[in-house]
């Protein structure tokens, strides 16, 4: 009696061991088959002036809404709110003093009058002059150049590059008053399969946002249909995977993979927006052979709180390629590369708020 009671407490000992060592950090993984809430949304309409061509992200203010146009002349295109009229064109592209050269192809939300962006080499804050109906540079901070997707979080810039990184840690931290740099977040996700120091940045290619009250911030990926949230100190909070059956990322560790391949592999999320209560992200699901003879990203929208668990998935009448959300989500505003002197714009009262 006594060998078999020190062989059970062994046995249950090791069960107990192997289960924590193979428990992820934080709260753990979750799994998501599908979404509590499943919703088709119809868009309105709104017909806008020949000044549009590529918008590659949206920002809603207190009473206007800010477009990011890569490809015409000037930048930022302002609409009024609710109306979505078009108030006119702001920050030229060009070499002048008050142009800019380049701007990163996201933005982000400051405050109920402000956002951020990044230019060639600096973090602006800007919000925008109703006077003069220009956007209005109010601070801006150089920025280490190898920064990517930034995000702005409690004072401080957070992103991540291609290049070979002396950490396993995800992101790259940027502390705007000491200008100092750090290695910050959790270590990168799980794949089971071996990820080349060289390609982990290139493999996991993610968008970020922080929670505005500043406690967490979400990302979502690319190449795995991931989101994974932290918190500010970048604890890990939790992954949620969704299982949609996409095919091995073996093919992105080939140094020449097969194109038919490579065509074969799934898109995941491409545009992300976060609110006080919600986590929304702009999702695909097809592969890039089924993307040939579309111009947009994606025909879903998900959405999670801040603790991980899913809430509703939208199932839009046509794809986009960027959106956003007012701040008491209430609704949404999308464009569309195809339609690109269009924008799409849908109230949303479902149940789960």
């Amino acid at each position: 009696m006594r060998f078999v009671y020190i062989l059970t407490v062994i046995i249950l000992t090791v069960i107990i061991l192997l289960y924590g060592c193979n428990q992820p950090a934080g709260e753990g993984e979750k799994y998501v088959d599908k979404f509590p809430g499943e919703i088709n949304l119809e868009f309105k309409e709104f017909q806008t002036p020949p000044v549009l061509f590529y918008i590659s992200d949206m920002i809603v203010l207190d009473d206007v809404m800010v477009a990011l146009d890569m490809k015409t002349d000037t930048f930022f295109h302002i609409f009024e709110l609710p109306s979505l009229d078009y108030c006119g064109g702001s920050t030229i592209h060009g070499n002048g003093p008050d142009d800019e050269i380049s701007i990163s192809p996201f933005i982000g939300r400051v405050d109920a009058h402000s956002f951020y962006y990044r230019s060639e080499n600096h973090l602006k804050i800007a919000s925008y002059n109703k006077a003069t109906k220009k956007i209005v540079i109010k601070s801006q901070h150089a920025l280490p150049p190898d920064f990517l997707n930034i995000f702005m979080m409690n004072g401080n810039v957070y992103g991540y590059n291609i290049f070979p990184i002396p950490t396993n840690r995800e992101y790259l931290g940027f502390n705007l008053a000491s200008k100092e740099t750090f290695d910050f977040g959790h270590d990168f996700p799980s794949i089971h399969i071996p990820v080349p120091t060289t390609k982990l940045n290139m493999i996991f290619t993610r968008i970020m946002a922080g929670k505005p009250d500043g406690s967490r911030f979400a990302a979502l990926y690319d190449r795995i249909p991931l989101l994974r949230i932290q918190d500010q100190n970048g604890k890990l909070v939790r992954d949620v995977w969704y299982r949609n059956k996409q095919r091995s990322l073996s093919v992105y560790m080939q140094d020449q993979p097969n194109p038919s391949d490579l065509m074969n592999t799934t898109l995941n999320y491409q545009r992300i927006y976060t609110t006080d209560k919600y986590i929304y992200g702009l999702y695909s699901g097809k592969t890039r052979e089924e993307m040939k003879q579309i111009d947009d990203y994606g025909f879903e929208i998900h959405v999670w709180d801040w603790d991980g668990q899913p809430v509703v998935r939208y199932i839009l009448n046509q794809p986009v390629n960027s959106f956003t959300v007012s701040p008491d989500d209430s609704y949404i505003i999308c464009s569309s590369f195809e339609h690109y002197d269009k924008l799409y714009k849908t109230e949303i009262f479902p149940d789960y708020q």
